[in-house]
Formats: structure tokens, C-alpha cells, sequence
């Protein structure tokens, strides 16, 4: 076999040189990077499955409906690639070079493209990890009874999965990569395929979810002082014996190892929402305090008022720290009369103009982000967090995707995450050990995404690139400069 290219959700070279990964640390030491410095809203796993950004193709994690409305969606499937001018996935790419390929788990790609190999298919695109998987995520079709034989995980989360012990939660993640490697060599033998792409979601899931502990682990060189981190040292042990099994079973002639993106703590949240109503630029309709309350109470069967008597994260939602208050209560925006919004992950402000139906005119566009960008730079809280705004759309007026760019963009340090509720920043509550699941509410707890992803092939392959700067659109070239 050609190439093995091993994808890693949230991998992180700064926790892999901690923990006891000898397998890919070594990788790693041997193959070159590029420098990859990711926005954190482009999609990565579609940077590198088109060699598009997401300005060109439109594949960002929360964007605009553009329906007419202020709607905002996380949906996108590999059936959008086809409306993107010039964009041909990796596979097409591939296919007309004449090699047979497998695909593992990639994510925004169902349904599987028929592909000269196999083709199986990440969750997402309004597909489920939660649920079975689904004929179309298999390519060929007969492929969904070999996944049923195996017991395949298909993905392991932990909000949708309703597990509620941790240690079986640690158990079936490190099933889910195990049962995994296991299907790549079985496929990969039986197809003889050039070229294999494998893509593992759980070491975003575990640093997502233990970010605090791993932390402590990270500085302590990967040595666990307690039961959890045992366990989670464990789950890092078996990610890297999955990679050696399969470097050891291919033995392939080239390997690559990228990420869509690194792993950093999660210690504030960002409302930019909160920033705009601060000053009057974005105008609200009151919400009574009781219907935020029983939005924020964990427990349905309890009153909201109970909850907060009983509840620690809650408690801890009220203290009075101006960087915690806010999470509690937030008032509807009043479109009508607003001028500028955002929504929850995006890391900009929009204009509330024709795109959406509201009253900005294109007259007083300019003069508007020019007032909001001034205001927010000279925020005492941009200054003390190392906040910038900047002008941003107006930057992609030919590309594809420019009607659902931000027109303002906010360049935020690591560790900060753009909430879109509460405080204009604020401390995040649930950066705290846990020793249970009893009130975790969601999968993104302690940890977010980094910039710094990974992109690491053989050093002749990188030197050809030749370029400055890099993001992960052009891992996409330096997988094909394999097959020349």
C-alpha cells in the first residue's frame, strides 16, 4: 500500500508528546509539519477533503440560512461539494489518477460516494452518531452487514450515547477506535487498496469532555494522579496501539497524520450578542426570569427555584464575578430593530441587511461595521482578553460563499469560545474536575478546539509545497503528491 493517512479529531501534538503514545511520537519526530494555523469555523475534515477553504465552499461549522430570515445551521453534507464551482473531492481526485482507495469515518460525506475501494462514512450531515448506521454511509452497500457483524461503533459521544458511568463511557471509546482499526485492515487486505484514510472522533471527545484533567496530566508529563486520569492515560495507550497495529498490518510505504484542528482549555465564553446590546446596536424582547430559569434547570422533574438551591453548576452560574453572571438569562433579539447580530460558534458579527430581511441599508453598511469594529477594539474587555476585530467580509467579494461570511471578524486567543449567551465574556463554570456525569449536560465541557492543527507527511512531500503560509486546504495536495 501507498499511503496511510491517519486523521485525528482535536489531535494535539502537545498532548500526544505527553502522554504514553510512543507509536505516534515517533511519527511525528520522523515525518515533517506544515505550520497550520486554523480559524477554528471552516470545516477542516472539508479543507482537506476538497482543498477549499470554507469561504470557497461555503462548509463552516454555523452559518446563515440565507432563507430570509436570521436563522443559523450546522448542516452540511458531501452533496454540497457538488454545487461549489471547481470542486472536486479528494475521492474524484484520486479515482482519476487510477488508485483504489478506502475510507474510514470521514466526516460530511454521507451518503459514501461510490469510489473505486470502499467508502464508509462519518456521522453528521443530519445523520446521528446516536443512531445505527445507515446504508448510505456504506460503499459499497454490502458493506452495512459487515459492519453489523463486527459491532462497529460508529461513533462514540457522550451526550447522545445516554451513558451515565464514566468508566463504561472510556470503555466503549476506546472499543470505538479499537473495532475500528480492526475493519481498515480487514477491508484494506481484502480490496487491495493504494491508499487508506482512517478518521477517529474520540480523542476530541475525551479532551472535549476531560480537558481539566488532561491538562493536569499534560503538565505532570502524562503522569495520572487519580482514578479518572488513570482511565483516561488508559484511552490515550489504546489510540496509540490502534496506530501501530496499523502501521504494523499495512505496512505502508508513506504515512500521514493530520487533524481538523488542535485541543485547548475552554476558560471563557464569548457573547458577542451581549457586546452589540451593551451599545445599542442590537435592540431585545424581555423574557421573564422564571422561562430562562426552567431553561437552565438540568432536572426537568424539579422546579427551576429547587434547582438552584441543589444544583452546584447552577449555584456556581450565580455567583456575582461580572465574568460568570448572565448564563441564567438571555432576552430575544427584536430583528426589527437590530442592526447587528451573531449566532453560537461563529467568531464575527453580521450586519443585519438585506440578507436577512432587516433594516440596514447598503448606504450605511460600511459606516456601521466601522463604528462597531472601533467600539469593540476599544472595549476594555477586548483589551484585557487580547481581542481584535476586523473587517472581514468585504475581503471575499468573488467567492462562493460570501453571503453567509461574517462581515466583522473577531481574532480570538485560544481558550475563549464564541457561546452567544450570557455576559459579553465570562468565566467558563464547568472548567472544574468532575467525577461524575451526574450533572455534565453536554459533550463540550472543558475543553475546545485549537489552532494549531496536524499536518505531518514525509519531508520531500512538504518541501514541494514550498509556500509561507499554510491551512489545511493544502493537505489535500500533499496527499495526491503521492500519486504523480
Amino acid at each position: 500500500m501507498k499511503l496511510l493517512v491517519i486523521g485525528i479529531d482535536g489531535g494535539d501534538r502537545r498532548i500526544i508528546e505527553a502522554m504514553d503514545m510512543p507509536c505516534l511520537q515517533q511519527l511525528l519526530s520522523e515525518l515533517s509539519p506544515l505550520d497550520i494555523h486554523e480559524d477554528l469555523w471552516s470545516r477542516g475534515w472539508s479543507e482537506i477533503t476538497t482543498g477549499m477553504h470554507g469561504t470557497q465552499t461555503g462548509a463552516f461549522y454555523d452559518k446563515p440560512v440565507l432563507d430570509g430570515g436570521t436563522g443559523f445551521t450546522q448542516k452540511y453534507s458531501v452533496n454540497d461539494y457538488e454545487k461549489v464551482p471547481g470542486c472536486k473531492p479528494i475521492w474524484s481526485a484520486l479515482a482519476e489518477k487510477g488508485q483504489k482507495m478506502g475510507f474510514l469515518n470521514l466526516p460530511t460525506s454521507i451518503p459514501a460516494p461510490d469510489v473505486p475501494g470502499f467508502f464508509i462514512s462519518g456521522p453528521g450531515a443530519g445523520f446521528s452518531p446516536a443512531s445505527r448506521i445507515p446504508t448510505q454511509a456504506c460503499s459499497p452497500k454490502a458493506l452495512y452487514n459487515k459492519l453489523i457483524e463486527e459491532n462497529i461503533i460508529w461513533e462514540q459521544r457522550y451526550h447522545v450515547s445516554g451513558i451515565q458511568s464514566i468508566d463504561l463511557f472510556i470503555e466503549r471509546c476506546c472499543n470505538a477506535v479499537q473495532s475500528r482499526a480492526r475493519l481498515l485492515e480487514c477491508l484494506s487486505v481484502s480490496e487491495a487498496v493504494d491508499i487508506d484514510l482512517i478518521f477517529h472522533k474520540e480523542f476530541t471527545i475525551m479532551t472535549n469532555l476531560f480537558m481539566y484533567e488532561v491538562e493536569q496530566m499534560v503538565n505532570a508529563s502524562g503522569l495520572p494522579s487519580t482514578p479518572l486520569q488513570k482511565r483516561i492515560a488508559e484511552f490515550f495507550r489504546v489510540f496509540d496501539d490502534t496506530v501501530q497495529y496499523l502501521v504494523n498490518r499495512l505496512d505502508p510505504e508513506d504515512i500521514m497524520v493530520v487533524s481538523d484542528h488542535s485541543a485547548r482549555p475552554y476558560k471563557h465564553s464569548l457573547n458577542l450578542n451581549q457586546f452589540l446590546k451593551n451599545l445599542n446596536f442590537q435592540k431585545t424582547q424581555n423574557k421573564s426570569i422564571k422561562t430562562s430559569l426552567k431553561a437552565y434547570a438540568f432536572d426537568g422533574k424539579r422546579k427551576a427555584k429547587a434547582a438552584l438551591a441543589s444544583h452546584p453548576i447552577l449555584r456556581l452560574l450565580q455567583d456575582t464575578d461580572p465574568f460568570h453572571g448572565g448564563w441564567l438569562h438571555d432576552d430575544a433579539i427584536d430583528f426589527s430593530k437590530t442592526v447587528a447580530f451573531t449566532s453560537r460558534y461563529v467568531p464575527g458579527i453580521y450586519i443585519n441587511d438585506q440578507r436577512f430581511r432587516g433594516p440596514v441599508s447598503n448606504p450605511d453598511r460600511n459606516v456601521l461595521i466601522r463604528e462597531i469594529i472601533d467600539a469593540f477594539n476599544c472595549s476594555s474587555e477586548a483589551k484585557s482578553f487580547s481581542m481584535k476585530a476586523r473587517s472581514y467580509r468585504e475581503e471575499y467579494k468573488s467567492e462562493y460563499a460570501y453571503n453567509s461570511l461574517p462581515d466583522i471578524w473577531i481574532d480570538l486567543p485560544d481558550g475563549i469560545f464564541p457561546e452567544a449567551k450570557g455576559c459579553f465574556i465570562q468565566k467558563n463554570p464547568y472548567w472544574a474536575r468532575f467525577e461524575s456525569f451526574r450533572h455534565v449536560p453536554k459533550d463540550v465541557i472543558g475543553g475546545m478546539k485549537g489552532r494549531d492543527a496536524l499536518c505531518y507527511a514525509v519531508k520531500e512531500r512538504v518541501n514541494q509545497l514550498n509556500q509561507k503560509y499554510y491551512n489545511l486546504s493544502d493537505a489535500y495536495n500533499l496527499i495526491l503528491s503521492h500519486f504523480t
